[in-house]
């Protein structure tokens, strides 16, 4: 359990750091003019951090899709449940075949 909480420690403070830079902008100070990130970077972007995708949705979703909230989201224990109810329904989705019927 203490190795889970300081590897969850650690993926935090490095998501922690990645969306600070990220959030910076250009280093004058000025507004960055690059694009805004699209659902799919922003999902890439946490999956770099060890998140699968359905967990990196779901905290997009959570947290009205601002990447930094999201991973801090994400490596919050109490929201446990909920990502791996997330997870359940991503596989069973996934296990379902046009043109077959259900269980």
């Amino acid at each position: 359990l203490r190795v889970a909480k300081d590897r969850a420690h650690a993926q935090f403070d490095k998501a922690k750091e990645m969306a600070q830079r990220f959030s910076r902008g250009s280093p004058s100070g000025q507004a960055s003019t690059l694009p805004a990130q699209t659902g799919d970077q922003k999902v890439q972007r946490l999956m770099a951090l060890g998140f699968s995708a359905v967990a990196a949705r779901q905290g997009l979703r959570a947290c009205g899709g601002d990447i930094q909230a999201a991973s801090a989201w994400l490596l919050d224990e109490r929201n446990a449940d909920e990502l791996l109810a997330a997870e359940v329904a991503a596989a069973e989705v996934k296990d379902l075949v046009a043109g077959s019927s259900a269980r």
